[in-house]
């Protein structure tokens, strides 16, 4: 590199755009602008470098034009195709002038927008399939007059008939009601100039005489001069969509009636936030809340504060399709407790997951099933002291005619000594059932008196 050159690369990067120059002896010098947008390895390179370096990413025909103006130092400009290191694809104009008053070549390189080309048989091309593949009836008509002109395949498909059927008749004999005829087309040459585009919704008839609902958008298609040209009418046939929406009421409906009518207390809620998005009118009733306030109700609201764990616990951790049944306490808006049996179920419902519980009222089963334990625990008292009266008469019956045997007068000491011998069996035997009393571990009865039934004292002890 000449002397007079040597401070040229430091010059460049003064310059903000991407410059680059070269020197009569083929060294090419670029700023650091220019380094970062074409990725090149330094600021000084040879001429045959930089040509390597843009020919490995740049389209091959216009590589060949850069190579030619560079050989051949001629000015002008040439625009490449560049891919970056990180893959991304852009254009760049590289642009080269000689100096007058120099051997010192100058030049330019930025980065351009990427020009699509204009292909009009391929648009034309492109136009006719995307008209065709549409699923909606598309016509083209006749502006103010709506003579059809050209239809798609899905008109000829909904309406049932041919193209060349179709073709100059006009868009309202569709219509399944002719008397709106004059109505329809004077709305639409009125309003579709001032609007760009008009949607009504109008029943149309098919070439069998069936009517069917469809929804219409009416645009105008002008020229590059603005002239209108044709008008587009489009018919989207409703029928499967209002089929599958009153499907979808009815489903909805007998949901709701059945979901209502549920007997027990049932709440819809989401598992990720907890709040409730669903409730029964029996749940309405027994938490004291409208439906409107107990949607949206987070389940800590209606949980005592010392049951909110539990709750977590035991239903947190519920896969889809897992249940659980726990005895728990519904809080209502009036702060009353109600002890309850929830029943709950993770289920997916419109891609989240919910539990739907259930939450039967089970206070008063407690308090029958209390007094259930009580009637039966006085049962067992009954019967053992019924079990006990039993085996307590014998030994007693015989120790009472033992005394009143000792108290006649011409009793003999030899018959005194036969009684007072016989009161020791009586005695050891009412001994023996207080020890077997204490053991009794369990109950067993046996007959007496009929129907009735006493405690067995000797089977109902621990051997």
């Amino acid at each position: 590199m000449s002397p007079e050159n040597t401070y040229l690369a430091e010059v460049l990067d003064l310059i903000e755009d991407g410059v680059f120059a070269i020197d009569g002896d083929g060294d090419f010098y670029s700023n650091k602008v220019l380094q970062n947008l074409i990725e090149l390895p330094a600021n000084i390179l040879t001429l045959q470098q930089f040509s390597e370096q843009i020919g490995m990413i740049a389209d091959a025909k216009d590589r060949a034009d850069l190579f030619e103006m560079l050989d051949n130092r001629k000015t002008g400009e040439v625009v490449l195709a560049v891919r970056s290191a990180t893959g991304d694809d852009f254009d760049v104009s590289i642009s080269l002038n000689k100096q007058v008053d120099s051997n010192i070549l100058v030049g330019s390189i930025k980065r351009v927008e990427r020009k699509a080309e204009n292909n009009e048989g391929d648009l034309q091309w492109l136009l006719n399939s995307v008209f065709e593949a549409v699923e909606d009836g598309i016509f083209i008509l006749e502006p103010q007059s709506m003579l059809i002109k050209r239809a798609n395949q899905a008109a000829s498909r909904i309406f049932g008939l041919s193209n060349e059927s179709l073709f100059n008749q006009n868009v309202l004999s569709l219509l399944a009601n002719q008397s709106r005829v004059g109505e329809i087309s004077s709305m639409v040459v009125a309003k579709l100039p001032i609007l760009k585009s008009v949607h009504i919704d109008l029943e149309m008839c098919r070439a069998n005489g069936t009517f069917f609902p469809a929804l219409h958008g009416i645009i105008e298609i002008t020229s590059s001069d603005k002239q209108v040209i044709a008008w587009m009418w489009i018919v989207t046939d409703m029928t499967q969509r209002v089929f599958i929406n009153r499907a979808l009421v009815d489903l909805e409906t007998r949901y709701r009636l059945l979901f209502d009518r549920t007997a027990d207390p049932t709440l819809i809620i989401d598992a990720g936030t907890r709040k409730i998005i669903d409730a029964n009118a029996a749940a309405e009733s027994q938490l004291c809340y409208s439906h409107s306030e107990l949607v949206g109700l987070n389940m800590d609201d209606i949980t005592p504060y010392a049951r909110r764990c539990a709750m977590e616990r035991d239903f947190g951790s519920l896969g889809i399709g897992e249940n659980n049944t726990i005895e728990g306490i519904n809080l209502t808006k009036l702060g009353t407790e109600i002890l309850v049996q929830i029943s709950a179920v993770a289920t997916d419902f419109e891609g989240r997951k919910v539990f739907i519980a259930s939450c039967r009222d089970i206070s008063q089963q407690k308090v029958l099933e209390i007094e259930r334990l009580r009637i039966e625990k006085l049962d067992a008292v009954r019967k053992i002291a019924g079990g006990l009266a039993h085996e307590f008469s014998q030994p007693l019956q015989g120790l009472t005619t033992i005394v009143d045997l000792l108290g006649h007068p011409g009793l003999t000491i030899h018959a005194q000594e036969d009684l007072l011998r016989k009161i020791e069996p009586s005695v050891v035997r009412m001994v023996l059932l207080l020890e077997q009393m204490k053991k009794i571990v369990r109950i067993e009865t046996k007959p007496y008196a009929g129907s009735n039934d006493i405690v067995d004292i000797e089977h109902s002890a621990d051997e």
